[in-house]
């Protein structure tokens, strides 16, 4: 289990008698009512902060405890916080979990396939596999 503790951005844990310990994320109030981070994520790094425009994110996967966040740009950023926190956090309409290891932007999917494997492309050209449920979430995204 992962613990940072900084002027900016805190993980509280507390243990829960059913679930265990859970990581909750705190933000600190001067970055949360800041107008300027509006539309951003901060993730911590060895060399300090980095505030991450929605937009420049293509998909995040995890890995454990660990998730990586792929940029467009193709820089790829590894963080202490799972899958489920980024899914809690980042906005629903922007992004989508469509499997237990992947979320990804609404809008760098480029073509879907719904066939006997459903995955999706996206504008990079990685091809990501979507779950049943994820394929349900994508096909009511059309209607």
């Amino acid at each position: 289990m992962c613990f940072h503790q900084n002027n900016i951005i805190m993980f509280a844990i507390k243990n829960s008698p059913k679930r265990g310990p859970i990581t909750k994320l705190i933000t600190h109030p001067a970055i949360s009512k800041s107008p300027k981070l509006i539309g951003r994520i901060a993730l911590k790094q060895p060399d300090g902060i980095h505030l991450i425009r929605y937009e420049e994110i293509l998909y995040l996967n995890s890995d454990s405890n660990y998730t990586y966040v792929h940029l467009h740009d193709g820089k790829k950023l590894m963080v202490c916080r799972t899958l489920k926190s980024f899914t809690e956090s980042l906005p629903n309409h922007q992004f989508i979990r469509v499997h237990q290891s992947y979320l990804v932007s609404i809008n760098s999917i480029a073509k879907m396939n719904f066939n006997n494997h459903s995955s999706i492309t996206l504008d990079n050209g990685i091809e990501i596999s979507v779950s049943r449920k994820g394929k349900k979430k994508l096909r009511e995204l059309l209607d």
